[in-house]
């Protein structure tokens, strides 16, 4: 009678723990990602550059802060703004100056950055309808690989090795021009051999927590490659991208 008992004991056990079980298994990321993904939806993201010295304390080049907006299944608006150390002035010199980029569509409008000093008397946007990099020059030493692009968290997930919830691997700047429309307008001139590595990792939510990139920026400093660490934050919340003031807005160069 005993023995039977803990029989049906241990099965009861069983049958108990098998939900608590599925509801730990892994979340597809990408399905999780494509779930959120609404108009009027969005999610807002850090990065910190920095520039390992053989032999010297590493150096941190740049900050970035950032808010993507969704569309449906795909990322429709960006609004990211770069700040540089003294450091990253220091070894940048006239590539280092502090700007914002606002994307909407195909539609891009830069303030500082590569436009400092270069815009008409009270303009302060350079809108571009065709050809804008989404974080302008400054983008290229900011994360290139943006994992909350179903696309390229597929290739990232896809690509990678795994450890728990973190994918670890390799791919080129070509491979990913390929599957990365928002890595294409990011780094549109580079070389397709050039290697991105990565490590990304994956929250309790199933969605990017942390993503961390080294690759040579501007797609071609093989010699110098940086090192990005982006984190983020509020999935699905509410996010709103809008174009400037077109009071502020010029197409034309001093």
């Amino acid at each position: 009678m005993r023995s039977t008992i803990s029989v049906l004991t241990v099965a009861a056990l069983l049958l108990a723990a098998a939900p608590a079980q599925a509801a730990a298994a892994p979340k597809d990321p990408v399905k999780a990602l494509k779930a959120l993904m609404l108009p009027g939806k969005g999610v807002t993201f850090t990065d910190v550059t920095h520039l390992p010295i053989e032999g010297r304390p590493t150096v941190t080049l740049m900050r970035r802060t950032g808010k993507l907006g969704f569309g449906r299944g795909k990322i429709a608006a960006s609004d990211i703004t770069a700040t540089y150390t003294k450091d990253g002035v220091s070894r940048l010199r006239d590539l280092a100056r502090d700007g914002r980029t606002i994307r909407i569509g195909g539609v891009t409008y830069s303030s500082g950055g590569e436009y400092t000093g270069a815009l008409p008397k009270g303009k302060r946007w350079f809108k571009q309808a065709k050809g804008g990099m989404t974080g302008g020059t400054n983008g290229w030493f900011g994360q290139v690989v943006n994992a909350a692009e179903p696309s390229t968290l597929a290739a990232l997930i896809k690509e990678g090795k795994r450890s728990g919830g973190t994918y670890s691997g390799t791919l080129t700047m070509g491979y990913l021009g390929r599957v990365s429309p928002w890595f294409d307008a990011t780094m549109p001139i580079r070389f397709d051999s050039s290697k991105v590595t990565y490590k990304l990792t994956i929250g309790a939510n199933g969605l990017p927590l942390r993503l961390r990139t080294t690759f040579p920026p501007a797609g071609s400093w093989e010699d110098t490659p940086v090192t990005v660490e982006t984190r983020y934050q509020g999935w699905g919340r509410k996010v709103s991208v809008k174009a400037p003031d077109s009071k502020l807005v010029t197409t034309k160069e001093l």
